[in-house]
């Protein structure tokens, strides 16, 4: 980031904490406190956390639902 990213810094280590890391396939959340993350937002709109969560069988069913 440029400019002042020492005001970004927050954020970015608060995203880093909520993506799925693909080395372990897990949140980094998830590994310190043992649940899943809901975000304020996802209570109030729906999210690609909160759709389709009966409809998706594997992986290819939710690349396929989030395509369409």
């Amino acid at each position: 980031m440029e400019g002042k990213w020492i005001v970004n810094l927050p954020a970015v280590l608060f995203a880093d904490q909520i993506i799925i890391n693909a080395f372990i396939s897990y949140m980094p959340f998830y590994l310190v406190y043992g649940r899943e993350l809901i975000l304020l937002v996802e209570t109030c709109y729906p999210t690609w956390k909160s759709l389709f969560t009966e409809e998706i069988e594997n992986r290819s069913k939710l690349i396929q639902l989030r395509a369409t």
